[in-house]
């Protein structure tokens, strides 16, 4: 009930956990939780907002019918992976807990005992090719992404959204020149 997505930033966590939420299909009912604008952390205040999403009594027969979603767990303060474990511990029947991290030793041992860790690992290089856009420079892409999915489509897409929009942004004017 409890899955922790973890491997480098830019692997495309974020692309399989949005891909899990629409397979689940749980409508309206999915909590997003991910560090403030302007904050490096995420604090207690955030593990209340989730204890309290849980709390909230569904009618549904669906083995998954909400979803909390942590991005970027590892910038949980240690008060609020503390907070977190009798969550962690007994979820309501029907809650899925998905985390991402690109550094799961951030969290607290506590916390990743009751967590199912998917190593996310590279693609092979000739399967990211295929699935990247016909027409675009795909060989340069991959070469200034290093082969991670979610950098070599931010290239491709023009997403500044992207964790790693800057390095995108310069590797496609490194592209151009």
């Amino acid at each position: 009930q409890a899955l922790l997505l973890a491997g480098p930033a830019g692997i495309g966590k974020a692309a399989i956990a949005d891909w899990l939420v629409a397979r689940f299909d749980v409508g309206a009912h999915v909590l997003l939780i991910e560090p403030e604008k302007g904050k490096a952390s995420i604090g207690v205040e955030a593990v209340r907002q989730l204890a309290h999403f849980v709390s909230l009594r569904l009618s549904s027969d669906k083995p998954v019918s909400r979803i909390a979603r942590i991005d970027n767990a590892h910038l949980l303060t240690i008060e609020a992976q503390n907070a977190m474990l009798k969550t962690l511990e007994e979820p309501p029947a029907g809650t899925l807990l998905l985390l991402t991290s690109s550094q799961q030793e951030s969290l607290l041992t506590t916390v990743r005992s009751r967590l199912q860790v998917l190593e996310v690992k590279k693609p092979a290089l000739a399967d990211l090719q295929t699935a990247l856009p016909a027409g675009k420079d795909t060989a340069a892409m991959l070469a200034l992404s290093g082969g991670l999915p979610g950098l070599a489509f931010a290239l491709a897409h023009d997403d500044t959204d992207h964790p790693l929009a800057n390095a995108a942004m310069l590797a496609r004017e490194l592209l151009q020149a």
